[in-house]
């Protein structure tokens, strides 16, 4: 099968959604907190993905026609959380909550704040001092064309167009299996791993009926 990548455009916004809620209703973490039924078809999902759009953060594979996507990866530029003050009396948990929280408010979807946090706590934001790095935060295919080496084609446009933008550092939080495969295929390092079980939101089991290991991937070109 024909596999080609390239930056999404304005004009990919309404394929691109569709993609989205596709990858959405299956991502572990968005289901266990069913965050699709209330995110789908929002002005602020629209917007969001818009904007990132607009700042070439999204990447979409499609075949000879790329009126049909594939699949999409979708990426920022991320900044760890600074040293905290001598008076600081948060724990590090606390800081990343509230990091967490103030993102998704940002955005406009504040239900998606315990993904952030245990995705944060998961890279260990708190110990990353003001460093700045690239988090491939969503990588998705579509279900007919899964199993055909397109996420991994997304990974390796990825990591190439990182290279031409001259970003050497990549981190990213692994919620699937096969998500795991490829970045282990792509020699990205393995550094730390939290299940589900184990995580609660501003003191609230969140992922109650999830047992699930996450991941934290990094890797420098």
């Amino acid at each position: 099968m024909q596999c080609f990548c390239r930056l999404a455009k304005p004009e990919d916004l309404e394929n691109v959604l569709v993609a989205f809620d596709e990858y959405n209703e299956d991502e572990a973490l968005a289901k266990g907190i069913s965050a699709n039924s209330t995110m789908k078809g929002t002005d602020a999902l629209r917007k969001s993905i818009s904007d990132l759009i607009k700042e070439e953060s999204i990447l979409i594979a499609h075949g000879d026609s790329d009126k049909e996507i594939y699949g999409l990866a979708i990426f920022y530029e991320k900044t760890g959380l600074p040293p905290p003050g001598p008076a600081e009396e948060k724990s590090a948990v606390e800081r990343v909550e509230e990091n967490s929280i103030l993102t998704s408010q940002e955005i406009g979807m504040e239900q998606l704040a315990p993904i952030f946090s245990i995705c944060n706590q998961c890279i260990q934001l708190d110990s990353l001092g003001p460093n700045t790095f690239i988090y491939l935060e969503g990588l998705g295919v579509m279900g007919k064309f899964r199993g055909k080496g397109v996420a991994t084609k997304l990974v390796q446009e990825f990591e190439s167009l990182m290279v031409a933008r001259g970003c050497k550092d990549l981190i990213s939080c692994a919620t699937s299996l096969g998500t795991e495969k490829i970045l282990d295929r792509q020699e990205w390092q393995s550094f730390n791993t939290m299940n589900t079980k184990d995580f609660s939101f501003q003191g609230n089991q969140t992922f109650t009926n999830l047992n699930l290991d996450i991941k934290a991937y990094k890797k420098t070109l």
